[in-house]
């Protein structure tokens, strides 16, 4: 198949294809598309006026349930960490954890994850492409995919659409003469195609032309690359590429509430309005606008107001609430999610067993982005940060530190190597070395280690490491976070065995993990330095000699 036949057949099937998974009033890919944008437009597909030229009004209930979605299931780059395998330098994974964090806000990667999960449950699918490094969103109406197939093809096609100066940027060849066929025909803008994937015995595996609607192919680069796309689904539907998301499970609440808005709204025609009727023919005139405040009206016959307002209010109410609760039951935006008070009456049992399930049901949907990033960031993040990070380079010690319990540790063991160093030379030359003059050693050592620069050597991040996405705890709220908090710190106070006994401490933290407090967070076990350690050796003011290594960052100190 030739490259403008493929493109042809693509297009073709993605405006004209019928997909049974579809809804009716929506049966194509392009019109599934339109409609999706549509309603998060709080805009018609078709006409907004009515038979009498009267405005229907658009109620969206379309936005709100996606926000809650894109909210509860939001990850972010401290969600993503670094751990050593057995038998590997904690400290290795502590500058690479750090060192990442830096790179990912560097290179937009925080920005992407925000795009990943905004986009995500309003179009049910996330196309992302590797370019020179780099990972971008491709917008989901620019690929150009079999609309039935399962995932995406190996014949991937892509269309851009640039602007002249973005084309003078680019690395190619011949588009002086793509610039000069659109300029000629009167554009402002000119259409590339990229494919991806050979076609008919065709050695390269990537191209980029333009000029088809011409009658011409202009060939503006060649390469042979892998596949540069993933995806990711919010729900994957059997018998169509498109994922589902939560606009398109809207479809039939936003079409109902719609049309009772409208019925509604058209009701107030009449309602709205006051009008009057009387046997006595000589009153009869606007009392609107010929009537004053204050004028007395006489009249053979008595003047009655006709009988006008709404009889079906509680109709209108009724159908509202059956479609709200719809609604909300479908995508799992209870008012508890959406940080609303519940009604009044409502059972703290219901409002917890809503918040579990609507939880339950958003961590899938986490675990889902959790395993996707991972295997993006195994794939083409990490491989980029070690031709970044890999040869030798220096880091401001501070840059590495937080007000966490990891960076005090990771501080204590750095610490602690200077002033090994600086003990043993003292040791070398007079030998002796009181308590005060070892705390003061320390004092000026953790002063002067605040300017100092770490070198982190060539090959540093070669060890073996596992990468996880933590998506467990981001439903529980600060306020629960607090309370759990200030519980356990009444515990311990009250009973300071708990952390004693292990079997005792580790069913405690079990419980405080399920509130979403990290319990490692909490509970620091003391790691004896060598200094420590001198210390105790001590005898009459003086103490013995030790021949201990000095430990560097490809080191694993025997005693800190």
């Amino acid at each position: 198949m030739k490259i403008k036949e493929l493109i042809e057949k693509r297009e073709e099937e993605l405006s004209h294809k019928v997909l049974k998974a579809n809804p009716h009033f929506a049966p194509t890919h392009d019109n599934l598309l339109e409609l999706i944008d549509c309603y998060w437009n709080s805009k018609f597909r078709d006409n907004p006026y009515d038979t009498r030229n009267f405005r229907k009004p658009f109620f969206n209930v379309v936005r709100v349930p996606t926000f809650v979605s894109s909210k509860a299931t939001d990850l972010d780059t401290k969600n993503i960490r670094i751990y050593s395998e057995d038998g590997q330098d904690y400290r290795k994974a502590y500058v690479f954890n750090k060192e990442l964090k830096f790179y990912f806000k560097e290179n937009g990667f925080d920005l992407l994850l925000n795009q990943i999960t905004y986009n995500r449950p309003k179009y049910g699918h996330i196309i992302l492409k590797k370019v020179k490094g780099k990972i971008y969103i491709v917008p989901i109406h620019n690929i150009k995919f079999c609309p039935d197939a399962e995932k995406l093809s190996c014949q991937i096609v892509e269309k851009h659409e640039m602007f002249f100066d973005e084309i003078e940027e680019m690395n190619w060849d011949n588009k002086k003469e793509v610039v000069a066929l659109y300029k000629k025909a009167n554009k402002d803008r000119c259409i590339i195609w990229e494919i991806t994937g050979k076609i008919d015995d065709d050695n390269y595996n990537y191209r980029i032309i333009s000029g088809l609607e011409y009658g011409k192919m202009i060939y503006l680069a060649f390469q042979d690359i892998e596949n540069p796309y993933r995806e990711l689904k919010w729900e994957d539907v059997p018998g169509r590429a498109l994922g589902r998301g939560t606009v398109e499970e809207q479809f039939e609440s936003q079409i109902a509430v719609n049309e009772n808005e409208y019925l509604f709204r058209l009701g107030l025609q009449w309602t709205s309005k006051h009008l009057f009727q009387s046997r006595d023919i000589q009153t009869a005139r606007n009392l609107l606008s010929e009537a004053l405040n204050g004028d007395v009206l006489v009249g053979n016959a008595d003047i009655n107001p006709i009988l006008m307002e709404e009889r079906n209010l509680s109709s209108f109410q009724y159908a509202d609430n059956k479609w709200q609760n719809h609604s909300q039951g479908q995508t799992f935006s209870q008012d508890i999610m959406r940080g609303d008070r519940p009604p009044s009456g409502t059972p703290l049992g219901t409002s917890v067993l809503q918040s579990q399930m609507a939880g339950g049901y958003y961590d899938l949907k986490r675990q889902d982005a959790g395993i996707f990033l991972k295997g993006i960031i195994e794939d083409w993040v990490l491989p980029e940060f070690k031709k970044s990070k890999g040869q030798e380079h220096k880091v401001h010690l501070m840059k590495l530190l937080g007000d966490d319990n990891p960076s005090q540790k990771f501080f204590d063991i750095v610490l602690s190597q200077e002033v090994n160093k600086r003990v043993l030379n003292f040791l070398e030359r007079n030998k002796t070395l009181d308590s005060n003059e070892l705390e003061l050693v320390r004092t000026i050592t953790a002063e002067g280690m605040k300017g100092k620069n770490l070198e982190i050597p060539a090959g540093f991040y070669d060890f073996k490491y596992s990468i996880d996405v933590v998506i467990t705890g981001e439903q529980v709220d600060l306020a629960q976070r607090a309370t759990a908090l200030q519980t356990a710190f009444q515990v311990i106070g009250s009973n300071p065995t708990v952390l004693r006994d292990p079997v005792v401490r580790r069913t405690y933290f079990k419980l405080l993990e399920l509130t979403g407090v990290n319990p490692m967070e909490l509970y620091d076990e003391e790691m004896p330095s060598i200094s420590k350690m001198d210390m105790m050796a001590q005898r009459g003011g003086s103490i013995s000699r030790q021949q201990a290594p000095t430990p560097t960052l490809n080191q694993v100190p025997s005693v800190v």
